[in-house]
């Protein structure tokens, strides 16, 4: 009688030899293909999203030499990369993606072997596949320790963010370090908000971190979320990036979510977002636009993740939308799933004028931001009623540029024509229920500031601009495209 090792190897042989064709695993024969071959090394087939044992060995943690010594037995698409930064005349670069490939690897004084192979099938996004050739043992063992050991330091890093934010895109989570990068200029001190909220918002976001210990006393579920939501351009992306570059300090790592498509479902992403977060736990999940990307369809699914039929313990969400009306009340009302929320409205006449001033402080010492004086945040808050925080922006960089280029004698001139040294306000003309701007007098001391004059310029013409932009949304109100922000109540000085 045979033994139980020859009649599993007899149905092991079976199975291969009868499997169809088109239903064969590429990366299992390869696999089978790289036993027979290496008799004497253990093989082991990894997934190399969960252990990137070439970045590892990129990051100075392992020495890697792709082997080239015989070009007709590799498999590479060789492609020009184009700089990331043009405007300092870099040039590009030209590398390979390995369809078929092999290293020679070492780590912690043991050489490996390495196999890298890329699966591309019809309707399915390429799938790398990685095996790890190691010396066999002197007895036969299903795993090798050498082996595993690597597995387990290479996936330590791969899933440690190293001045990385994961940003969900198409089919799994990427490491952003541009996205990163692009936020560390990012502060508190940039969020203008009323004080009293501003607060609130630091305590239930960094707060929410240092407080496990205070909600395991209470029995409390250690898990929060947090909508910010409020018309376009009133700061809600600058929180979010004030917060992850806070977190970042402390060690905290951020998710980014903006879709949930992917080629296998908007279920399948869900599920795998959420996986990713209870891993990397205690870290900030966001939600970007969360209105559009919870659809009727899938709002069960979210849900239920959200509620946490598995732990969400450490996780604090995010979600941002610039429509609170159109998000399901049962995202929107219910606390426990999202349990504060903040409104980010457009800056009443208090903020804009520190908003003025923190552009004041900016401006110090700079050409450009000559003339601008203390007593201009005041008339500036006034001038910009009406103004989102984007558009008060906007009218301070216009106007910069404006004065950098030499544009001062036209902005004179426009001043002239448009009421002889007088300032302009919104107000609201109820008749017609059309804001316009109206005159007022500018104070002596500032009827020959250049720097105003140009500002007063480009604030009529930024002014023009929303006019025209409300303009088409009310029509793709009337056309039932989208729903207009409401406007803001102005009332006359």
């Amino acid at each position: 009688m045979t033994s139980l090792q020859e009649r599993h190897k007899q149905v092991y042989d079976l199975w291969v030899a009868t499997a169809k064709p088109d239903r064969r695993d590429i990366a299992f024969f390869t696999h089978n293909y790289i036993r027979q071959t290496h008799p004497d090394h253990h093989v082991t087939r990894t997934n190399p999203a969960r252990a990137n044992l070439l970045a590892y060995a990129a990051a100075g943690h392992a020495t890697c030499t792709e082997e080239y010594s015989n070009p007709d037995i590799i498999d590479t698409i060789r492609s020009y990369i184009p700089t990331n930064r043009p405007f300092d005349h870099q040039e590009g670069s030209v590398v390979d993606q390995v369809l078929f490939g092999r290293w020679t690897y070492t780590w912690s004084s043991t050489t490996f072997t390495l196999y890298s192979i890329t699966s591309h099938e019809p309707g399915v996004a390429p799938i790398e596949y990685l095996f790890i050739l190691t010396p066999k043992l002197s007895s036969p063992s299903l795993h090798h320790p050498k082996t595993d050991a690597l597995l387990l330091a290479a996936g330590t890093w791969t899933n440690t963010l190293h001045e990385e934010i994961y940003v969900w895109d198409d089919n799994g989570w990427v490491k952003d370090s541009a996205l990163f990068q692009s936020i560390q200029q990012s502060s508190w001190d940039d969020i203008i908000l009323p004080v009293s909220t501003k607060d609130s918002l630091i305590s239930d976001t960094i707060g929410f971190f240092d407080s496990r210990e205070i909600y395991q006393s209470l029995y409390l579920s250690f898990k929060r979320g947090i909508i910010l939501h409020g018309v376009p351009g009133n700061g809600k992306t600058a929180t979010i990036k004030a917060l992850i570059n806070s977190l970042a300090k402390k060690d905290i790592p951020s998710l980014y979510v903006k879709q949930f498509d992917s080629c296998r479902g908007s279920k399948w992403s869900i599920k795998k977002i959420f996986a990713r977060a209870r891993e990397m736990a205690p870290c900030l999940l966001i939600f970007e636009d969360l209105d559009s990307l919870v659809e009727d369809k899938l709002r069960s699914y979210f849900l239920n993740e959200v509620d946490g039929l598995e732990s969400n313990e450490g996780i604090l969400m995010i979600g941002s939308t610039n429509h609170l009306s159109r998000l399901d009340p049962a995202i929107a009302k219910r606390p426990s799933r999202f349990d504060r929320k903040y409104l980010f409205e457009l800056p009443d006449l208090a903020t804009r004028v520190q908003y003025a001033r923190y552009w004041r402080r900016k401006l110090e010492g700079k050409e450009a931001g000559k003339g601008f004086e203390e007593g201009l945040c005041q008339l500036i808050g006034v001038l910009t009623e009406g103004f989102s925080f984007a558009y008060i922006k906007e009218l301070f960089v216009s106007t910069l540029l404006a004065i950098v280029r030499g544009q001062v004698q036209t902005a004179e001139e426009e001043d002239d024509e448009s009421g002889s040294g007088k300032d302009v306000v919104v107000v609201e003309k109820e008749e017609e229920g059309k804001r316009v701007f109206k005159d007022v007098e500018t104070p002596e001391e500032f009827k020959e500031n250049i720097f105003w004059k140009v500002l007063k310029v480009q604030a009529r013409i930024l002014w023009e601009q929303m006019e025209s932009a409300d303009e088409v949304e009310k029509e793709k109100v009337k056309t039932g495209v989208v729903g207009l922000r409401k406007p803001p109540v102005i009332k006359p000085e």
